[in-house]
């Protein structure tokens, strides 16, 4: 499971990433991002005690590198309509059609990735982008 970890909430996601692993399912830290890259969090100790040898998105850039995302990886926003990736989508590229109106298509192949900073947490950890796992 993937979860964003807000920098005022950080009892929250612990508290989260408890329940879920209790449950044998593996948590995932996502750190927040704005205007471009992450968030500044009031205690950097605690969110390292939070994430401790855990992987978390730290806004890494994989621009160039083929990616996946669009062929083995989609988001859907809650109008149907299917993106590449979220970054794709925030800047209003990547669009694969709707679920809804059954216009959606996946890409055939794999393509490099056009973005400075990558918070797409699903397509890295599951090897869909070259050179990053």
């Amino acid at each position: 499971m993937n979860q964003v970890v807000l920098p005022d909430r950080l009892d929250q996601a612990r508290a989260g990433r408890d329940a879920v692993e209790a449950r044998g399912v593996r948590w995932f830290a996502q750190l927040y991002k704005t205007g471009g890259g992450v968030a500044a969090y009031p205690d950097d100790a605690a969110v390292e005690d939070l994430i401790g040898a855990r992987r978390a998105n730290r806004s890494p850039s994989f621009e160039g590198r083929r990616c996946w995302a669009g062929v083995d990886y989609f988001t859907v926003d809650k109008t149907g309509d299917a993106w590449s990736c979220r970054t794709a989508k925030r800047h209003g590229e990547g669009r694969l059609g709707n679920l809804l109106d059954w216009s959606f298509g996946r890409w055939l192949a794999a393509r490099p990735c056009p973005y400075t900073i990558c918070p797409c947490t699903v397509p890295v950890h599951r090897g869909m982008v070259e050179g990053a796992a």
